[in-house]
């Protein structure tokens, strides 16, 4: 029993800890102490979630993406319908635009908190602004029949949602 004097014999698994009167002493050197099982599963939750927050990006970045290809098709079949008079197809283009826009941070709050991570907060602002600036840029590419980002486009993002996924404010590691 952990903090009993005169103790003979030492239990499995106090490698490293040094007995005196009622204070336990754990060796720095070694892993089994309290700070040092902690640091590890810091570590371990922090990966963890880094991975969580990859595969939470790749989804709703697919999820978005197919919404504008899809969407844009529909404002394009919606403009040769109409014989391409002006702004035919418009309303049908700036809904989809809006819509990727709002459901993006919404896919990526919902996926966190589905895998049961908290403080997402700047997963969600960040990776809805950055997807904001990343799709508008590249809408011309995605507006074209079979169009789409760019593939670094689109890793470029998923490894910043990523990193921005293991940036939980309030807490510390």
């Amino acid at each position: 029993m952990a903090g009993r004097r005169g103790r003979s014999e030492a239990e499995p698994g106090d490698e490293g800890r040094r007995d005196i009167g009622k204070i336990t002493f754990v060796d720095p050197a070694s892993d089994l102490g309290p700070i040092g099982l902690r640091k590890a599963r810091i570590s371990a939750m922090r990966y963890v979630r880094f991975v969580k927050g990859a595969v939470t990006v790749a989804v709703a970045t697919a999820a978005c993406h197919a919404l504008m290809s899809a969407g844009f098709a529909w404002a394009r079949d919606r403009a040769d319908q109409s014989g391409d008079s002006m702004f035919s197809g418009a309303f049908e283009f700036l809904l989809t635009t809006a819509a990727s826009w709002v459901l993006m941070p919404l896919l990526l709050w919902v996926g966190m908190r589905m895998m049961g991570e908290t403080s997402n907060t700047v997963l969600v602002a960040v990776g809805g602004l950055v997807w904001l600036g990343l799709s508008g840029y590249f809408i011309d590419d995605i507006d074209r029949a079979g169009g789409y980002i760019p593939i670094l486009a689109l890793a470029a993002y998923l490894l910043l949602g990523s990193g921005l996924a293991g940036v939980a404010p309030g807490r510390r590691s």
